[in-house]
């Protein structure tokens, strides 16, 4: 049986380089890979049906770029799980996009620091981790309570809450009624994802110094601030100390990392605007 893998190799931004996209094919006694050389406008595609993988190339032609030329190459090698790898790193060599880590460090020095740092994967988003809800009976009795009363921040936070979260957040609501109320561990964890994906847009941003294309990383501080001082104004007595709340993305994971000797590390997100 053949097995697949797949990646998409980062180019640096100078002269003509791109993102180049592949996936190998494994097979007993050899492997395959294709690589998009020209992945501008197209891409690696993946659909399950069946509970069968399938593995294809998308490609849109824009009016602007139909006089560009789009290659796809097909290579062989020998039945390992790297030689896709190998055959993007000499792909790039050949094509002038490949850089050395030194080159990488004369750019920006401190990349230097992390030679030898463990790669670290940061999933938990959002300013609460369901440790920060000490009175989780309380928490969710008062959001059950508002969250029809338009001027509330329950109210905005319903309003702003992923439509496939609500079921959950309605159980936990029930949950928690009556004198045998309870939250259960199940029920703390998927409201804090829900009341973590609603918080961005229930608590509106205050522009500091907007980018042109519309970010605004310095206003990142105050807007933190403000979700903080929402939730306790609506929910009072149900937290934690605000400066202990947060998951992966707070000060708490650079204390548990350094508590743990972990002293230089490689933190990557999911996305970008997360780590603001």
């Amino acid at each position: 049986m053949a097995r697949l893998s797949g990646q998409r190799a980062r180019r640096p931004a100078r002269g003509r380089t791109h993102d180049a996209e592949l996936f190998t094919e494994q097979n007993a006694d050899y492997s395959t890979t294709w690589l998009l050389e020209t992945p501008w406008d197209g891409g690696v595609s993946y659909a399950v049906a069946d509970n069968l993988l399938s593995v294809g190339f998308r490609q849109e032609f824009p009016p602007l770029n139909l006089d560009n030329g789009y290659r796809i190459s097909v290579r062989f090698g020998p039945a390992n799980w790297i030689d896709g790898a190998l055959i993007n790193r000499t792909h790039m060599i050949e094509t002038g996009a490949f850089r050395s880590l030194e080159d990488k460090i004369t750019d920006r020095p401190n990349v230097a620091d992390l030679a030898g740092a463990p790669p670290i994967y940061l999933w938990e988003r959002g300013p609460l981790k369901p440790e920060d809800v000490t009175a989780w009976r309380r928490f969710v009795r008062v959001f059950g309570s508002r969250r029809d009363d338009a001027g509330t921040l329950s109210h905005a936070l319903w309003q702003t809450m992923p439509d496939d979260m609500r079921t959950d957040v309605d159980a936990a609501i029930q949950e928690a009624q009556g004198e045998e109320g309870f939250v259960s561990g199940y029920s703390r964890t998927v409201m804090t994802r829900a009341i973590n994906a609603a918080l961005p847009d229930a608590v509106p941003r205050r522009p500091v110094d907007p980018l042109p294309g519309g970010h605004d990383p310095a206003a990142g501080p105050d807007h933190v601030a403000d979700i903080r001082a929402d939730l306790l104004s609506e929910f009072g007595g149900s937290f934690a100390p605000p400066e202990t709340w947060g998951g992966d993305l707070s000060t708490g994971i650079v204390q548990r990392l350094s508590g743990a000797g972990i002293q230089h590390a490689w933190l990557a997100v999911e996305n970008w605007l997360d780590a603001l």
